[in-house]
């Protein structure tokens, strides 16, 4: 490598105790410098006028300050060896490819992540190079894929709006178009646009029921919202109406919960003493009516946190706080006004984080909680079987969330202070970034090709916009080896 009239010599190998090696062959045959904090062995080096950048089997990309040998990053991201490196100009990146099949596309100046892709299937990709915004990789599917680049595929955006305390953000939601919704302590809620630079106010705070407390839940473009003396509002998010249900109870609402599957526009109200309402919202009016009236089993956290509905057995299946599920009859022939009590009850059975998500599928419920495992259950008579169980992701406890898309599951989840996105058919982790860990309101959209992802950390909203593809699909040519 030439570098002001002066020949560079680098050199990386599998002494992981030295790092990569830099000469200057013209002036001496002593080495230079060396680069000391890779745990594995150099596989590939790249220089550029000030920096060093150099990936190992390890699984990190090191960035180096060139002339004194300072470790400026050290970037985490792949779960196998990382075997080559590349700059990208056009937007002051570094790309990095490895034995996980992942294409990672990160800042030089700030170590962030900018963009992950997978563009190949197989054992991994041997070989990445770019010129301009175009990027091109080899895999061992013996296929080279190609990807232009382009700004709305990087793009990171950070939002505050705090004058006070009172007017801090306490929950956010992605409407279907692309809107994100945010609601204030002080009982103001905002509508901003796709582009986050504007925003118009849905609930002025000066006439809101919602002020210092607040509880929420998303059914399909509806968003419900309960307050402290038992009140709840509909909000249509395709056109912003607001509607409002009577109010049998006074009493604080604990907890707002969706029941799956999405079509029966169904969801939970939880109020003092674990007394439960299920909601049924009008396909022709923008309104809500009580189906059942239920009461949960005593606990520490009385509430729920995930349903579904099997119209094929007639039952209803919640979960609570203290991971818990329990089945009740959803026949509301001699339910109304009355407590229907769980026909059965598995309490623990996910440990005190609770249940997350509870669907159905082939006549078998699915049960993911907070200890990381899906549990496999069906309905016998008026009991809950449990068939088996699984854990989706190894050394992952905090899953939120599966989501079928296309012939693919994607789980969303917390892994220490990251939250991520992973496909489980390949492994590949196709989001992730630094939140803070769980414990907080977020929200994830994925829609034409980009992937929204916004929390709340520090009384800010921080929005992440990411082009999101499973698969690249263009493919330049076909090696055959």
């Amino acid at each position: 490598m030439k570098n002001n009239s002066t020949r560079i010599v680098l050199k990386g190998g599998i002494n992981a105790e030295y790092g990569p090696l830099l000469w200057h062959p013209r002036q001496s045959r002593a080495v230079v410098r060396s680069y000391k904090g890779h745990s594995g062995v150099i596989f590939d080096i790249k220089l550029d006028a000030d920096r060093l950048y150099s990936v190992s089997d390890d699984r990190t990309l090191v960035i180096w300050q060139r002339d004194t040998g300072t470790m400026l990053h050290r970037l985490y991201g792949h779960t196998a060896r990382v075997l080559k490196v590349t700059l990208v100009p056009w937007c002051s990146g570094v790309v990095t490819v490895g034995e996980d099949n992942q294409c990672l596309l990160w800042s030089r100046d700030t170590g962030s992540r900018l963009l992950s892709l997978t563009p190949h299937t197989g054992n991994g990709i041997r070989s990445v190079d770019c010129v301009e915004n175009v990027m091109a990789t080899g895999g061992w599917d013996a296929t080279v894929a190609k990807v232009s680049l382009s700004e709305n595929m990087l793009s990171c955006t950070q939002h505050q709006f705090v004058s006070s305390p009172e007017s801090s953000p306490k929950f956010l939601s992605w409407t279907e178009n692309a809107g994100l919704l945010v609601h204030l302590a002080d009982g103001e809620l905002r509508s901003y646009d796709s582009s986050l630079k504007s925003y118009e106010v849905v609930i002025p705070a000066e006439i809101s029921d919602f002020r210092g407390y607040s509880k929420h839940c998303k059914v399909g473009n509806i968003l419900v919202i309960g307050g402290r003396t038992g009140n709840i509002s509909l909000l249509d998010c395709s056109n912003m109406e607001l509607g409002t249900l009577p109010c049998s109870i006074k009493s604080k609402i604990f907890s707002l919960t969706p029941v799956s599957p999405e079509s029966e526009r169904m969801f939970l109200s939880c109020q003092d003493d674990g007394y439960v309402i299920l909601w049924k919202i009008s396909d022709n009016e923008f309104s809500a009516t009580p189906r059942l009236h239920l009461s949960l089993p005593k606990c520490k956290n009385r509430w729920i946190t995930s349903a579904c509905m099997l119209p094929s057995h007639g039952s209803l299946v919640v979960g609570d706080r203290k991971g818990g599920i329990h089945l009740y009859s959803a026949n509301t022939s001699d339910s109304v006004g009355v407590c229907g009590v769980p026909l059965h009850s598995i309490a623990g059975l996910h440990g005190d984080n609770g249940t997350s998500q509870i669907t159905t599928s082939n006549n078998m419920v699915l049960s993911l909680g907070r200890d990381g495992h899906l549990r496999f259950l069906k309905v016998r008579g008026t009991k809950l079987v449990i068939i088996r169980k699984h854990k989706p992701l190894s050394g992952v406890c905090w899953v939120e969330k599966l989501e079928k898309k296309g012939k693919c599951t994607v789980a969303y989840y917390f892994h220490g202070q990251q939250f991520k996105v992973t496909v489980l058919e390949t492994g590949n982790t196709v989001f992730a970034t630094e939140c803070g860990g769980a414990h907080r309101s977020w929200d994830v959209l994925i829609r034409n090709n980009t992937l929204y992802f916004s929390y709340i950390n520090n009384s800010k909203v921080k929005t992440i916009k990411q082009w999101y593809q499973r698969r690249v699909r263009g493919l330049l040519f076909i090696l055959f080896l």
